[in-house]
């Protein structure tokens, strides 16, 4: 008799033991999922960020561009007055 208590209650532990673990991965597998959901989000904001990026860059050259432009015109017209043209 002792020794059929003993095993039920060795597999009522058990069944405890799995039922825990189930739960445990299940919370696992949770995170995992909000893991891929956040890679996911930021693989998709991280080429807006990069686009921006070289947005940036691209409108900096362009001011620049436009400055020595306007340097370049206003040494042309200062050098034709020179000239007295």
């Amino acid at each position: 008799m002792d020794c059929k208590c003993t095993q039920e209650e060795r597999i009522r532990n058990l069944e405890t033991g799995q039922a825990e673990t189930k739960v445990y991965v299940k919370q696992i597998l949770d995170d995992i999922k909000d893991i891929k959901d956040s890679v996911k989000v930021l693989a998709q904001v991280q080429p807006q960020k990069n686009e921006n990026k070289l947005m940036q860059i691209v409108i900096t050259e362009l001011f620049k561009l436009a400055g020595m432009c306007i340097t370049i015109l206003g040494a042309i017209v200062g050098a034709m007055k020179i000239m007295g043209k």
